[in-house]
């Protein structure tokens, strides 16, 4: 797994998980794949190195973003 993984989970809470994934293109099934077999509630995916029109979706969760402000890596 190339990018790095961190999962946080109490009981009666929610599950967390946070990823620095250093470039989400070509890593979706990965990353459905670790939200499904973790049950992850909440997943942080960081540093995806996004473009602005790129779309990013799952079937069955809801994708928000925020990109950054300038241009650079």
């Amino acid at each position: 797994m190339a990018g790095r993984l961190r999962l946080i989970n109490h009981s009666n809470a929610y599950k967390l998980a946070c990823w620095n994934d250093e470039g989400v293109r070509g890593r979706k099934l990965e990353v459905k794949h670790i939200v499904v077999e973790h049950r992850v509630d909440v997943c942080f995916l960081t540093e995806t190195y996004s473009r602005s029109g790129d779309i990013f979706r799952m079937a069955n969760h809801v994708c928000r973003r925020t990109d950054r402000v300038t241009e650079g890596r």
